[in-house]
């Protein structure tokens, strides 16, 4: 899996800040929760949009700096397609999610249509709704990615 992050410079630039809705997944609970991620933003470069600043809300934060992201593209038919980013850590060190079988928190955050580097608001409970989609249907693979997948398989 490959880091999808596109990082935005630290200039006199970047003065926007945003909070916006996202999906959390705790390794210690059992429910998914809404919160708010601050974002920065380039006024400048409309194609670098906003940056997700994801990395202190995981719990792991301080043994484990580097955060991973994968890009999910999801197509209903009869609507256009609606792409997510998931943020996630990578460290056996990690609690286990009781529910998803993955090590430490997941952030889903749904992208924009036009620059797909961009984040966007979750748009209420039908985004949230194919967020637990999504989360169900990579859990295996960040699993065997997080290397704590069962011996034999």
């Amino acid at each position: 899996m490959v880091n999808q992050r596109i990082y935005v410079e630290s200039t006199s630039r970047m003065k926007t800040t945003l909070q916006l809705r996202s999906h959390f997944y705790s390794g210690q609970t059992h429910t998914p929760r809404t919160f708010c991620v601050l974002t920065a933003a380039c006024h400048f470069n409309a194609e670098q949009g906003r940056y997700p600043l994801v990395d202190l809300h995981f719990e792991s934060h301080r043994f484990q700096p580097h955060t991973h992201d994968v890009v999910v593209n999801l197509k209903v038919p009869g609507k256009p397609k609606t792409s997510f980013r998931v943020f996630f850590k990578r460290s056996m060190r990690l609690p286990v999610d009781p529910v998803l079988g993955v090590q430490g928190d997941l952030v889903v955050m749904r992208t924009g249509s036009k620059y797909g580097n961009s984040v966007v608001n979750m748009r209420g409970q039908g985004d949230y709704r194919l967020a637990d989609y999504i989360v169900k249907q990579i859990a295996p693979i960040l699993t065997k990615f997080q290397g704590n997948s069962p011996r034999g398989s």
